[in-house]
Order: C-alpha cells, then structure tokens, then sequence
C-alpha cells in the first residue's frame, strides 16, 4: 500500500513539468533507519573494492534489495562511503566506468548527482536532476544568493 501511494507521487516524474514536495511523509515509507542495516552494510563492503563496470557495480549493490527505496537507499550508502580524498586514481581509468566518474568528481568535471542518476539507471530506478540553486555548508539562513551563487 505505502509503494503505491510512493509510486502515484513520483512514478510520473517529467523533466518538463514543476516539481512539488511528495505527499507522502518519509515515516510512511520507512519508520528507522535501522531497517537499512544490512543493505548499508552490503553497499560499505563493496566501497572497498573497485568494480570494473557500472553494471557489475549495480548488480552487486542492489542484488538483496527488495524495493526501490532499499536500492535507492545502497545506491547512495556505496556514494557517501567513497573518501575521494584518500582514493588515487590512474589517468588511464576509463571515463565510462564507476572508478572513472569518481575520478572526475574528484576533478570537479563530474558531479555526485550524475553518479546518483546513472546508478539508479542501472538499476532501473527513474531519476531526475532537478537544477537549481545550491545552498552549502556556510548558508546562514536569511543570506540572499549573490551573483557568485552556486548553481547545479
């Protein structure tokens, strides 16, 4: 019942109409994330190795995975476990690989919201990147944007 109603507010998602908060509240959908435990635990393990392709990758994450929010979930655990600041990379890694995308965040000619889509593509997860302005660490509430404001 709750992924029908998670799947009436987002399984529409159009790159071209306005995009509004969901109705469904995130209790309804999971009540503590313990529940991610053993998912967040698969997806930690895996940060440790390097997959060679985005599908090895993928299949490997959302394998125990029985919902879209649990892939979604892993998909980003494998993202923030990833220190790319402690990672080196070879020149040679190939662009259209996971190590090679990291590379390029890590560069700053990438960035983590297209690892995010690409890896919810593999694993047959629609996902959008809504543009707009980006508020950092620094934001104090009530500070207005000035021209040298962030944008994704």
């Amino acid at each position: 019942m709750m992924m029908m109603k998670f799947m009436e507010d987002y399984g529409n998602i159009s790159s071209n109409r306005r995009h509004l908060p969901p109705s469904t509240d995130k209790r309804d959908i999971y009540s503590d994330p313990v529940e991610f435990a053993d998912i967040d635990q698969i997806a930690i393990s895996l940060a440790q190795e390097d997959q060679k392709t985005f599908t090895d990758l993928v299949r490997q994450l959302v394998s125990r995975c029985g919902t879209d929010v649990e892939k979604a979930r892993t998909i980003f655990r494998w993202i923030t476990v990833k220190n790319l600041n402690a990672m080196d990379f070879s020149e040679d890694v190939r662009t259209d690989t996971p190590m090679g995308l990291l590379r390029g965040i890590k560069q700053g000619t990438e960035s983590y919201h297209v690892l995010f889509k690409r890896l919810c593509s593999y694993a047959g997860l629609h996902c959008v990147v809504i543009k707009g302005l980006s508020k950092s660490a620094g934001y104090q509430p009530g500070v207005r944007f000035t021209d040298n404001r962030s944008e994704f």
